[in-house]
């Protein structure tokens, strides 16, 4: 659970200003010692009380084009997967990965078509 800022900066103030112990300072603010201390050790560390800024890779597709794709592919504007890549290569630019708007049809639970191969005789 996050703790709000409002209520990390009444942990800084009972422990600067007041110098209350950690426990003192959890059993007022009703949240868990470890919290209390681990706040006022990030402030003592970076010189705020922010998160720090998290990493990561981005996202193939942006959430509004995925949206909008599954909006497209439920109207029946795009009829199948092939299209739907072509549509969405075509509109944003982005490279044609037939896995990737496979992915979000199954992520958010479209049934799509796959083409059926005949065996060979």
């Amino acid at each position: 659970m996050r703790l709000s800022d409002e209520l990390r900066y009444s942990i800084l103030s009972y422990k600067i200003r007041d110098h209350y112990s950690n426990r003192k300072i959890a059993k007022k603010l009703g949240v868990h010692k470890t919290k209390v201390a681990k706040t006022i050790q990030r402030y003592e560390q970076t010189g705020s009380i922010n998160d720090h800024q998290r990493f990561g890779r981005e996202k193939k597709i942006h959430e509004r084009d995925e949206r909008l794709l599954c909006f497209k592919f439920l109207n029946g504007e795009l009829k199948n997967v092939k299209l739907t890549v072509v549509w969405y290569y075509s509109t944003t630019g982005h490279t044609r990965l037939d896995w990737l708007v496979r992915n979000v049809l199954h992520r958010n639970n479209i049934v799509y078509k796959k083409k059926f191969m005949k065996p060979r005789l």
